[in-house]
C-alpha cells in the first residue's frame, strides 16, 4: 500500500477516535502535542489534516496529515507511523477501508483475549489508584470515596500491558491522568473503559476506550429488577445509591449515549415496571428526556408484554446533576426517617409514557389517566408528529402553532391497508372542517367516515395535550424555575390559624413590622393588600412618593419579599416596546414591581398605564400565515397585573395617579430615629434574622393559600367619599376594590351568599377607612406628601418664634438639615401656591420670606376622619 493510498482511505476522524480524542462543535480540540488548556488545534475533515495555532507547539505552522499525526502522537519514526496507519486501516473495515489486496488482513481479536487484557489493565489501574493521593482526593471531592471498582491511569503501563492494549487498538497514551471505570458485558467481564480526567483544564474530560461496549456498572439482575434508573453519565450512575434488589441503575454515555445494548436489556427484563430518566437539570438534559423516552418506549412496547409499563422523568433541580446532589446532600441515612434527596425527587416524577402504547395523560389531581387502546402517538420527530390507529396513520407536516385559540395543521392521512394518501389543511378545533376532511378521506381512501372522525378527534386531543406540555416546558425555562409552590401540609396549619384569626389585619401589620418594616403602619398594610391582589380578578396598584434616600424603595422591596417569588416581576426599567413582547399570558396575574418610575419614557409609561388600566395590551403588527405570507395581525398580552412603583416626583401624570393608590413616605425626624434605632439593633444582633425569615415564609404561604373569589359589598350603595376629594370617581372605584381585597384576605372566615360569593362586613369597611385615610388626605391636599411634611415643620418653627417671623433659606436649611436642591424645590412650590412670599433681602445677601397662608391640615384631617366614622356608624 502506498502512502497516497493510506491518506485516501484513513480519515483523520478515525485516527482521533482511535486515540480517544474528541472535537468540539467548532472543529477544535486541545492539542495533544503540547500543554494546551484552550483548544488550539483545528481539525479539517475534508482534507484529513489538523493544524495547531499555538506557537508553543512542536508542529506549529504546518498542516499535519494522518501519518504525521500518528508519528508525533506515539513518538514513532516515519516508517513505523506508516505501518501503524496500515494496521488502523485493517482494523476499521467497512466503507473507506482498502481492499484485501492492499493491506494484509488482521487477525480477529477474540472476546476471551479482550476480557483478559482489559482485566489485567484494570488491575494495574486499581493499584495505581491506591497509590495516587490526587486520584483519591478527586473521588472524595465527588463524594465517591466508597466506590470499590475504580482505577487510575498513571501512564506507567508495563510493556506486556501496552502491547496487549495496542492489539485492541487502545494506545498507551489513552486516558492518561484519568479515573478509570470498567464497563462490563452480560457475564460481568470488563470489556471497555471510561476515563474521567481529574484535571478540569481543557475541554476534553471524558474518554472512552476504542470500540466501546458493555454497560456501567454492569448488567442488572433481569429477574429481580422492577425499577431502572438511567443517568446521563458514568459519574452520575456511580453516585446514585441503590438500596434494594428491585432497583438498578445504568449509565448512558451522554444525552445521546443510549446504545443498542441498553435497548436490548430493557426488552429482556420480564419484570421491569418503570424506567426513570434522571438527567441533568439543564437545557441539554431536558431536551434529551423526550427523545430518549420515545426511543425506549418503541422498543419496550414491542418487546414486552406488561401492561403496567411506565417511563418517567425525574425533576432534577436547575443546574444540578446526580453527582452534585450527592455532594450537596449525601446518601440516604438509614437512621433517619427523612427520605434522601434521591427518593424525594423520584417521588416527584413526571410520567412520560404509561400503559399499553401511548403517552399518558396526567389529570389535574396528578394521577395518570389510562390511554385509549389501539393507537400510538409518536412524538420522536417534533416536525412530523404521527398518530397511528387501527384505521390508519395521521402525520402532521410541521409543529402545531402555539396560538391556543386554534389548531391549524397540515395533515397527511395514510390508510392502514397502504396505498395513496390524502392531504389536508385543517383547523382541528373546527368541527365542520374535521367533518369535511373525514368525508374527503372516506371518498379517496375507502375508510369509514365514522372511524375517520373518531381518529381526528383523538388526534385533536393528543395534539392539544402535546402543545400544552410544550408550552408549559417553555414557560418553565423562561421563568428560570419560578413555578407555583404548594404549601406543605405541616405549614398549612399555622397559615390557616393566622388567616382565620379575628384580628387578622392587626396581626398582619405586626408580622410585616417584625420583618423589618419600621413605622409606616398604614402604608405597609396598604401595600400588602395591593401586592397580594395579584392573584385576584380585580388587581390593585400603588405609587410610593418620597425624596431620594427617604426609604421608598426599601418599603417596596420589604413588601415584595413577603410575596411568593413565583408571582412577582421585579424590574428597574421598562423599555418602550418590552411589555408588548411578552408571551400572551406571561403577565397574567403577576405582581409588577417597578423600582423607579421617573426614568420611563412616555411610550413605556403609556404601555404600563394601559396594562394596569385595561388588563391587556394589543398591538397591530406583522404576522405570518401557514404559507409564510406576511399579513397584518394583533399581538396581545393579557393581564391583569397588580403593581407597585416608586417615584421622587411630586406631580404625576394625572392618568397614572388616578389609577393608583398614592402613598407618601414618612420623612419626619421621629421616623428617621426609629429607622436608625432599628439599624443599630440589627448590628448589635438583637434582631433575630431566623425569626424574620420564618415570618416571611409564613406570610408567603398565606398568600399562596388565597384563592380568587367574587365579592359582594352589601353596604356599597351607602358609601361615598368626602366632597373635597379631587377626581372622586377613580378614587371611589379604588376604595371599593380595596374593600374587596380586605374581604378576600378574610376569605377563610367570611360568609357566602346563595351564589357562593364572599360577603364584605363592616369590619372590612372599617379597615378600608383606616388604610386609605392618608391616600384620601393626599387627594384633597394640594401639597404632596413630602412637601406637606416640610410645610408643617416650617409652620411649627415660625409659630414658635412668632407669627410674623421672617426667615431665610440658609436659616431653614440649617435648622431642618435639608439639602439645597430639595429646599429649592419646596420653596419654589410653596411660593407658586402662595403659601409663602418674599418680603425682603437682596440677591447677593439672600432673600427673606414669611408664611402668608396658615392652613389647618389637622382640622381637615379631623373632619375627614369624622366623616368616615359617621358614615360607617350609619350603615344598615
Amino acid at each position: 500500500m502506498t502512502i497516497q493510498q493510506i491518506k485516501q482511505n484513513l480519515s483523520i476522524t478515525t485516527v482521533l477516535a482511535h486515540y480517544g480524542l474528541s472535537v468540539n462543535g467548532n472543529n477544535r480540540m486541545c492539542c495533544p502535542f503540547h500543554n494546551d488548556t484552550k483548544p488550539s488545534m483545528e481539525v479539517f475533515p475534508k482534507s484529513d489534516t489538523v493544524f495547531c495555532f499555538s506557537s508553543n507547539c512542536e508542529v506549529h505552522g504546518k498542516p499535519i496529515d494522518v501519518i504525521d499525526f500518528v508519528m508525533h502522537q506515539e513518538k514513532l519514526s516515519k516508517h513505523e507511523a506508516i505501518l501503524k496507519c496500515k494496521s488502523l486501516l485493517g482494523a476499521t473495515g467497512g466503507v473507506g477501508a482498502p481492499s484485501p489486496s492492499l493491506v494484509q488482513a488482521q487477525p480477529a481479536i477474540s472476546e476471551k483475549v479482550r476480557v483478559k487484557t482489559m482485566t489485567a489493565a484494570f488491575a494495574h489501574f486499581q493499584k495505581a489508584f491506591a497509590q495516587s493521593k490526587a486520584a483519591q482526593a478527586y473521588m472524595q471531592s465527588r463524594g465517591l470515596e466508597g466506590i470499590q471498582e475504580v482505577g487510575f491511569h498513571d501512564g506507567k503501563l508495563s510493556k506486556p500491558l501496552r502491547a496487549g492494549l495496542d492489539t485492541l487498538g487502545i494506545s498507551s497514551a489513552w486516558g492518561r491522568g484519568c479515573i478509570i471505570f470498567p464497563l462490563k458485558n452480560a457475564e460481568g467481564d470488563i470489556v471497555s473503559f471510561y476515563g474521567r480526567s481529574i484535571s478540569n483544564e481543557g475541554d476534553q474530560r471524558h474518554f472512552y476506550s476504542t470500540q466501546r461496549q458493555g454497560l456501567y456498572p454492569g448488567y442488572p439482575d433481569a429477574q429481580s429488577t422492577k425499577y431502572l434508573v438511567l443517568t446521563e453519565s458514568v459519574i452520575d450512575a456511580a453516585s446514585f445509591p441503590v438500596d434494594d434488589d428491585a432497583t438498578a441503575v445504568l449509565a448512558l454515555y451522554g444525552t445521546n449515549g443510549l446504545t443498542p445494548a441498553h435497548k436490548q436489556l430493557v426488552v429482556q427484563m420480564p419484570h421491569l415496571e418503570e424506567i426513570y430518566l434522571f438527567f441533568d437539570g439543564d437545557d441539554a438534559g431536558r431536551k434529551a428526556l423526550k427523545t430518549r423516552a420515545d426511543e425506549l418506549w418503541k422498543v419496550w412496547l414491542h418487546g414486552a408484554s406488561a401492561t403496567t409499563q411506565t417511563i418517567s422523568s425525574v425533576p432534577t433541580p436547575e443546574g444540578e446533576d446526580v453527582n452534585s446532589l450527592l455532594v450537596a446532600y449525601g446518601e440516604v441515612v438509614e437512621a433517619s426517617d427523612e427520605p434522601s434527596i434521591f427518593h424525594h425527587l423520584l417521588s416527584q416524577k413526571t410520567v412520560l409514557y404509561s400503559g399499553g402504547g401511548s403517552a399518558a395523560k396526567v389529570s389535574s389531581n396528578g394521577t395518570t389517566a389510562a390511554p385509549a387502546p389501539g393507537f400510538r402517538f409518536d412524538t420522536s420527530n417534533p416536525k412530523k408528529l404521527v398518530l397511528e390507529t387501527l384505521n390508519g396513520r395521521y402525520q402532521l407536516q410541521g409543529a402545531p402553532k402555539p396560538e391556543l385559540e386554534s389548531m391549524k395543521v397540515t395533515l397527511f392521512i395514510y390508510p392502514a391497508s397502504g396505498g395513496s394518501k390524502s392531504r389536508h389543511k385543517v383547523d382541528l378545533y373546527e368541527d365542520r372542517q374535521m367533518e369535511k376532511v373525514a368525508r374527503e378521506a372516506n371518498a379517496k381512501l375507502g375508510v369509514a367516515y365514522e372511524l375517520l372522525l373518531i381518529d381526528l378527534n383523538q388526534l385533536a386531543d393528543e395534539l392539544e395535550a402535546y402543545r400544552d406540555a410544550e408550552l408549559a416546558e417553555l414557560a418553565g425555562s423562561q421563568s428560570q424555575g419560578k413555578q407555583p409552590k404548594p404549601v406543605p401540609a405541616a405549614l398549612q396549619k399555622d397559615c390557616l390559624a393566622l388567616l382565620r384569626s379575628a384580628d387578622l389585619m392587626t396581626k398582619l401589620n405586626e408580622h410585616i413590622g417584625a420583618c423589618g418594616v419600621v413605622g409606616e403602619e398604614m402604608n405597609r398594610l396598604l401595600l400588602f393588600c395591593v401586592a397580594s391582589s395579584y392573584k385576584m380578578p380585580d388587581t390593585l396598584h400603588a405609587i410610593v412618593q418620597g425624596s431620594s434616600g427617604s426609604g421608598k424603595s426599601h418599603l417596596l422591596n420589604a413588601i415584595l419579599e413577603l410575596m411568593p417569588e413565583e408571582g412577582a416581576l421585579d424590574v428597574t426599567r421598562i423599555t418602550d416596546r418590552s411589555l408588548y413582547n411578552y408571551g400572551k399570558y406571561d403577565l397574567c396575574n403577576k405582581l409588577f414591581v417597578l423600582q423607579d418610575l421617573d426614568g420611563l419614557s412616555e411610550e413605556a409609561l403609556l404601555s404600563f398605564r394601559e396594562l394596569i388600566s385595561y388588563g391587556k395590551l394589543a398591538s397591530s403588527t406583522t404576522t405570518q400565515d401557514l404559507q409564510g405570507r406576511n399579513s397584518g395581525g394583533v399581538k396581545e398580552v393579557y393581564g391583569p397585573v397588580a403593581s407597585m412603583a416608586a417615584t421622587t416626583k411630586t406631580e404625576l401624570y394625572e392618568d397614572n395617579e388616578n389609577r393608583c393608590f398614592t402613598l407618601a413616605v414618612n420623612e419626619t425626624r421621629v421616623q428617621t430615629k426609629a429607622i436608625t434605632d432599628y439599624m443599630n439593633a440589627c448590628s448589635a444582633g438583637k434582631v433575630s434574622k431566623k425569626k424574620q425569615l420564618t415570618t416571611k415564609e409564613l406570610l408567603q404561604n398565606c398568600v399562596r393559600l388565597l384563592r380568587p373569589h367574587e365579592v359582594v359589598n352589601p353596604y356599597a350603595t351607602q358609601l361615598s367619599l368626602p366632597a373635597e376629594v379631587k377626581n372622586p370617581r377613580r378614587l371611589h372605584n379604588l376604595y371599593q376594590s380595596l374593600v374587596k381585597q380586605i374581604t378576600l384576605l378574610h376569605q377563610f372566615q367570611r360568609a357566602r351568599d346563595d351564589e357562593g360569593r364572599l360577603v364584605a362586613t363592616k369590619s372590612d369597611l372599617h379597615w378600608a377607612n383606616e388604610i386609605l385615610f392618608e391616600t384620601i388626605i393626599l387627594r384633597i391636599d394640594e401639597l404632596d406628601g413630602s412637601l406637606r411634611q416640610f410645610f408643617e415643620q416650617l409652620k411649627n418653627y415660625c409659630f414658635d418664634k412668632g407669627v410674623k417671623l421672617e426667615f431665610t433659606r440658609r436659616e431653614v436649611r440649617h435648622k431642618f438639615r435639608i439639602e439645597n436642591t430639595r429646599l429649592h424645590r419646596y420653596m419654589h412650590k410653596l411660593h407658586d401656591l402662595e403659601y409663602i412670599k418674599q418680603v425682603g433681602g437682596h440677591v447677593n445677601k439672600g432673600w427673606t420670606y414669611k408664611i402668608t397662608y396658615w392652613d389647618d391640615i389637622q382640622a381637615l384631617r379631623s373632619r375627614i376622619r369624622q366623616f368616615l366614622a359617621d358614615q360607617l356608624s350609619k350603615l344598615k
